[in-house]
């Protein structure tokens, strides 16, 4: 394959000097996004536990340990089916913040689209 390059003007003989071969632009794009992968919502049971726990913790003024023993009183079991301690409490509050933070921030993000390096090339198609 070979390249021709032209300036664009057009001169008396640029017919002959272009026959055979075929304009293409070209150009350069940049994109970025940050949600290329599946984005998991969060069960209708985990929202609710997520929100019993937050109102207890808030709402309620109660502590971590507080929280499990009344969850585990309560027999509410956590999404893997086991009883709550206060590491699974403290967890969950700071993960789901933790993940609504990067989701606002960073997943839904929107960059620039960057458009560089146009220009027409020439392709000898014989």
């Amino acid at each position: 394959m070979s390249s021709f390059e032209h300036d664009g003007s057009v001169s008396g003989n640029s017919s002959a000097t272009l026959s055979g071969s075929i304009p293409y632009l070209c150009f350069t794009t940049i994109t970025q996004c940050n949600d290329l992968t599946y984005l998991k919502e969060y069960s209708v049971r985990q929202n609710i536990i997520y929100k019993l726990i937050r109102h207890l913790y808030e709402k309620e003024g109660m502590g971590y340990r507080k929280i499990s023993a009344w969850m585990n009183r309560s027999g509410i079991l956590s999404e893997r089916g086991k009883k709550f301690s206060n590491a699974i409490v403290q967890s969950i509050l700071k993960r789901k913040k933790e993940r609504d933070t990067r989701i606002s921030t960073l997943r839904k993000k929107k960059y620039d689209f960057i458009l560089k390096d146009m220009r027409i090339e020439y392709f000898n198609h014989s």
